[in-house]
């Protein structure tokens, strides 16, 4: 892209069709297919080598030979590479905010978003695309929004500010205010953020807890109009239920009924995390006698890594 031409406001769009490599350089999101190498060397100036798929002979113009004998040789390149191309979305509600420290460690990802000059992004470690993007200046950010009523603090390390929506004021651990007076007022610039990362959307993986007002309240909101936005994409939930001996309010159980009785036909699968359930195994288990929140993430962040290991 010429130094003069910028990428910004309205010029996001053209994400949709090109990512943008460590060197600054623009790839369309393509895979080039053919089954005759000599064509398709009309095409490798200027696009990464991954993204051309060449069989060893032609079909020479034969139906047959396209369908089953040679193009069966190479169908499972092309699925590959288009599943590399797909994109979750991670979405943190509320002060659970589960880290995904993990999942940038396993690749080499630092806290401040590089990558050691020593790591290389080869052909066959590049899943850590799904859920992290690549900045101009070679830096990985989480391919996430977070959200909360109150302002935010701890996650801002790292991250990009453009992902980071906050509120005025907080709910109040209440499931109306977080619903309705003041959710519905943010709820449009996070569904807009939302679809400036919705390059190659396969799925939203939600985060949050049912206890708070912001977790409950605002979730509740957000997957009603991500139903009506996105019906067809998968929607997992990571939700934290409140447990009468771990509990910081005592409306927790009244906005867990309401939320779950919401979101029950809007989320594809839930993954529930009770919270006594999770201090009982720092402590039992890791020897933790008092847990952190940290402690804590960790240990969700291993779940969720489990689960989305496959993507």
């Amino acid at each position: 892209m010429p130094s003069d031409k910028t990428n910004e406001g309205g010029e996001d769009s053209l994400k949709a069709f090109f990512s943008e490599t460590g060197a600054g350089k623009h790839i369309p999101r393509a895979v080039f297919v053919d089954l005759e190498p000599t064509v398709i060397d009309e095409v490798c100036g200027g696009i990464c080598l991954e993204q051309l798929i060449m069989g060893e002979e032609d079909a020479a113009n034969n139906y047959a030979r396209g369908h089953c004998r040679i193009g069966k040789e190479i169908i499972d390149l092309v699925l590959d590479r288009v599943r590399k191309l797909r994109e979750c979305i991670s979405i943190h509600v509320g002060q659970e905010g589960v880290q995904i420290e993990l999942h940038s460690l396993e690749h080499g990802i630092q806290p401040d978003g590089q990558m050691p000059s020593d790591k290389t992004i080869g052909e066959e470690d590049d899943s850590f695309n799904t859920f992290f993007s690549d900045t101009g200046a070679g830096k990985h950010v989480p391919r996430a929004v977070f959200v909360d009523l109150e302002p935010i603090d701890e996650v801002c390390g790292g991250i990009c500010l453009e992902q980071i929506i906050m509120g005025e004021e907080d709910a109040a651990n209440n499931y109306a205010r977080g619903h309705c007076p003041i959710g519905e007022e943010i709820i449009d610039p996070v569904l807009d953020r939302v679809r400036k990362l919705c390059t190659g959307l396969q799925d939203f993986l939600v985060f949050d807890s049912f206890g708070g007002g912001t977790g409950s309240g605002f979730t509740s909101l957000l997957m009603e109009r991500l139903f009506v936005d996105y019906g067809k994409e998968s929607k997992l939930e990571f939700s934290i239920y409140p447990a009468p001996q771990v509990s910081t309010a005592v409306v927790e159980p009244y906005n867990a009924v309401l939320t779950t009785h919401t979101t029950l036909e809007h989320s594809d699968c839930a993954v529930m995390v009770d919270n006594e359930a999770i201090y009982d195994i720092c402590r039992r288990n890791l020897d933790i006698e008092r847990p952190t929140y940290s402690n804590l993430n960790r240990l969700i962040s291993q779940i969720v890594s489990s689960i989305t290991a496959s993507l």
